[in-house]
């Protein structure tokens, strides 16, 4: 899985464009690299461009464990929101089970897009669009 970090300044939030094929292993590495961004703060906004990002062989397993990879790391993300978009209804669905695994252990808000607009659109004017 590769990754590259930006920060967006029309939508105000850090980007992390996705591809390749995800792993655990990849999203403990991902994460990382995200904490060392100079454009880091804790409980910033974050979008998660996925639409290269290769998920469809993650089993319930795994799925699991990228979600504890990120409920483990509930601190240093903090109250931000996180918009995550995919590339298609599969994934879309995958995309809503980690939701699902990780809301009540988290404290960031996040919501599954298969629209990059409507992702920057809800990052820019909040959880009500």
């Amino acid at each position: 899985m590769a990754y590259q970090i930006r920060f967006d300044t029309d939508v105000q939030c850090l980007v992390l464009h996705t591809s390749g094929k995800a792993s655990i292993p990849c999203v403990e590495t991902m994460l990382q690299a995200l904490f060392s961004s100079p454009d880091w703060t804790v409980g910033g906004n974050v979008l998660v461009d996925c639409r290269e990002l290769t998920i469809h062989h993650l089993e319930t397993g795994e799925i699991r464990g990228i979600s504890q990879v990120i409920t483990e790391q509930r601190e240093a993300l903090g109250t931000g929101q996180w918009a995550l978009v995919m590339k298609d209804k599969v994934d879309f669905g995958l995309a809503k089970m980690w939701e699902a695994y990780i809301e009540e252990k988290v404290d960031f808000g996040s919501q599954i897009f298969t629209s990059l607009l409507e992702a920057q659109e809800w990052l820019k004017h909040g959880m009500s669009q």
